[in-house]
């Protein structure tokens, strides 16, 4: 099996690098609106196959909330 290129794994931060790589960030450090606003991005794609608009559910915390 022929490896191509390196895995770099990094987290978002809000000092002025923007990025750091794993074993060197702290919690202290991560840029939480970004994960935040990725995370949004993600569910927003998926809950819209569902015809769940995010608007709606993104002050909900409890699946009982939908009828589950």
């Amino acid at each position: 099996m022929e490896c191509w290129g390196d895995y770099v794994t990094y987290v978002k931060t809000r000092d002025a690098e923007r990025v750091k790589p794993v074993s060197m960030g702290k919690i202290e450090e991560l840029d939480t609106k970004k994960y935040e606003q990725n995370l949004q991005n993600v569910l927003e794609q998926f809950l819209d196959a569902l015809d769940i608009n995010w608007e709606e559910i993104k002050g909900m915390k409890r699946l009982d909330a939908f009828g589950i």
